[in-house]
C-alpha cells in the first residue's frame, strides 16, 4: 500500500517537465504492489494469515490489516490490472494536459484500493473505501468537458450519500457488537434481534450497493465510465465497482455470517435484485451505441453475477462469485483498453462507426472478439469458468429459477458484444474509418495500408495482450496453484462452516 502511496505523492511534488519520470513512477508504483502480494500468496494458500495493527485510534479500535485469501484475490487484480492501466496510458494520455494530477491520483487510487482488499476491520474498509470513492473524482473529470464534470458531479453524489450508509452501519455495528473486525463466523448474533439485524444488513447493502452498481443504485456508472479517460475507464470498470462488491461479501460472510444471513433469509431477496439488475442492465446495454456506455451497462450486470453467487450461500456459488472480480476485472479491463485504441488513433466511438475496423485494427479487435466471447462465458476462457461454477452453485441451493438467468444473461450479453464483433469484421466501409477511400474496394488493398502496430503505441498493445493473456489463463488454467479458484477454495470451507 505504501508504494504507490509514496511514488504517487512523488509525481505531485515533481516539475510538470518531468513526465518519462512521472510515467516511469507510475509503471513501478502498479508494478510493486503486485509482485509483493504474489510473495504473500504462497501463505495464504497455508492459511497463514498477515495481521498488522497500524494506528490505535482508541483502547478498543485499531486500523488493522489483514492479508487472508479474499483480501489477495481483489488486491493483487487491482495490482495488475493497474499496471496494464498505468502502462497503457503511456500511449493514451501522451499529449494531453493536467498529466500530474492524472499519474498522481491513479497512484493513490491504488494505494486507497489496496486498502480496501487487506482491511482486517469494518472502520479500515470504511477509511480507504472513502479515500478511493473521492479521489477517484479527478480521474472521472480529468478531459474537464462538461460531460465529464456533470458524471464526475454525479459519480460524487451517489458515493458520498453510500459512505452515509456504510458510516451509519459501522457505528450500530460497533454499538451492538463491541467489535468490528471480520472472522469467518460473522460477529452479529440473533440475539440482537432480527429487525434489528434486517435494517443493518440493508443499510450496508444500500452503501456498498452504490458502488457496485445494483439497480436503481447503478446511476452514476452509464454516465463515468464514457467520460473518463479509456484507462481510467478500465479501473473504474474492473475495480472499483468490484469494491462495492467486495464490501458486501465482507459484511456478508465477515460481519453477518452465512448461517446467520440465511437464517434471517435476506440472501433471496437480494439474489432476486442482483437477477433483476442482469437481465436489465444487459438489455439496456444493447439499445447504446455508445461503446463505452455499452460496455459500462454490462459492468452494471457482470458485477450482479458476484452479488448472485454469494447471495446463494452454497460453496461452488461463492467460488463464481469471488473469481467472477478477477475474470471480470481483466475481461472488461482489455474490453476498455481495445475501445480506447479506437478513441485515440481512430476517433471512433459510436459501434456505429465501426464498419471494417475489424480490418484496419487486426490485432486491437481480435482481442476485443476474445474477451466478447470471454465474457459471454465461451469455453475454455475465464468467463465460462465463473459462469459455470455459477450455475453449479445455482443447483447446489435448489435455486434453478437463477441457473435461467445466469443462460439469459449470458444470452443478452452475446446480444450486445457480438454486434460489434459483426461489424467489425463483415462490414467492410472502409472509407469510414480510413483516410483513403480506395481501401474500401476490397480486403487486399486494406491490408496494404499502415499497420496496426505502426498507428497504435506498444505501450497500448502490450497491456491489451497482458489482458487477454490473463482471461485464457485464467480459463484454461483456472485451478492452478496460487489463481484465485485455489485461493478462494482455501476459505470457502470456513465462510461456509455451518
Amino acid at each position: 500500500m505504501f508504494t504507490p502511496f509514496l511514488t504517487g505523492s512523488i509525481i505531485f511534488l515533481t516539475s510538470k517537465s518531468f513526465l518519462k519520470l512521472k510515467e516511469w513512477l507510475a509503471f513501478l508504483g502498479s508494478l510493486l504492489p503486485f509482485i509483493f502480494l504474489l510473495l504473500i500468496i504462497p501463505l495464504s494458500l497455508r492459511n497463514v494469515f498477515l495481521v498488522t495493527p497500524i494506528i490505535r485510534i482508541t483502547p478498543d479500535i485499531w486500523l488493522r490489516f489483514r492479508a487472508d485469501q479474499l483480501a489477495l484475490i481483489f488486491g493483487s487484480t487491482a495490482a495488475l490490472l493497474w499496471f496494464m492501466a498505468s502502462l497503457y496510458s503511456w500511449g493514451y494520455m501522451k499529449g494531453k494536459e493536467h498529466l500530474t494530477r492524472f499519474y498522481g491520483f491513479l497512484l493513490l487510487n491504488l494505494s486507497w484500493t489496496l486498502g480496501v482488499a487487506l482491511a482486517g476491520n469494518l472502520l479500515t474498509l470504511y477509511i480507504f473505501y472513502e479515500l478511493l470513492s473521492i479521489s477517484s473524482y479527478p480521474i472521472i473529470a480529468h478531459e474537464e468537458t462538461p460531460e465529464a464534470l456533470a458524471a464526475a458531479k454525479k459519480y460524487l453524489i451517489y458515493v458520498i450519500v453510500g459512505g452515509v450508509f456504510i458510516f451509519l452501519g459501522l457505528v450500530i455495528t460497533y454499538f451492538l457488537c463491541g467489535t468490528q473486525t471480520f472472522t469467518e463466523t460473522g460477529i452479529m448474533s440473533l440475539s440482537i434481534g432480527k429487525t434489528m439485524l434486517t435494517f443493518i444488513f440493508l443499510v450496508f447493502i444500500i452503501g456498498f450497493g452504490v458502488k457496485a452498481a445494483i439497480m436503481p443504485l447503478h446511476g452514476w456508472v452509464p454516465d463515468a465510465h464514457p467520460a473518463a479517460p479509456a484507462p481510467a475507464s478500465a479501473l473504474l470498470s474492473g475495480i472499483l465497482v468490484a469494491a462495492g462488491a467486495f464490501g458486501i461479501i465482507r459484511i456478508f460472510y465477515n460481519i453477518f455470517g452465512a448461517s446467520l444471513v440465511q437464517k434471517l433469509q435476506l440472501n433471496l431477496p437480494l439474489a432476486y435484485l442482483a437477477s433483476l439488475t442482469i437481465i436489465v442492465s444487459s438489455i439496456l446495454a444493447i439499445t447504446q451505441d455508445n461503446l463505452k456506455r455499452r460496455l459500462a451497462y454490462s459492468t452494471i450486470g457482470q458485477m450482479s453475477y458476484v452479488v448472485l453467487g454469494i447471495s446463494l450461500i452454497t460453496p461452488n456459488g461463492f467460488l463464481g462469485g469471488v473469481v467472477h472480480i478477477a475474470n471480470h476485472a481483466f475481461m472488461k479491463g482489455t474490453l476498455f483498453l481495445t475501445a480506447g485504441v479506437l478513441i485515440k488513433t481512430a476517433d471512433k466511438r459510436n459501434v456505429s462507426e465501426m464498419n471494417g475496423v475489424g480490418y484496419a485494427y487486426p490485432l486491437t479487435m481480435g482481442a476485443f472478439t476474445l474477451a466478447a466471447l470471454a465474457l459471454i462465458g465461451t469455453p475454455p476462457m475465464a468467463g465460462f469458468v465463473s459462469k459455470w461454477l455459477l450455475g453449479v452453485g445455482t443447483l447446489e441451493a435448489s435455486q434453478p429459477l437463477f441457473l435461467a438467468v445466469l443462460l439469459l444473461g449470458s444470452l443478452l450479453c452475446a446480444g450486445y458484444l457480438l454486434p460489434v464483433v459483426y461489424v467489425s469484421f463483415f462490414k467492410k466501409e472502409a472509407e469510414e474509418i480510413l483516410s483513403e477511400p480506395a481501401a474500401a474496394q476490397n480486403k487486399k488493398s486494406i491490408e496494404k495500408l499502415e499497420p496496426e502496430v505502426d498507428k497504435v503505441p506498444w505501450s497500448m498493445l502490450v497491456p491489451i495482450f497482458i489482458g487477454i493473456s490473463a482471461v485464457i489463463i485464467l480459463g484454461i488454467c483456472a485451478a492452478l496453484y496460487g489463481l484465485p479458484i485455489s485461493l478462494a477454495e482455501v476459505t470457502v470451507k470456513k465462510l461456509l462452516s455451518f
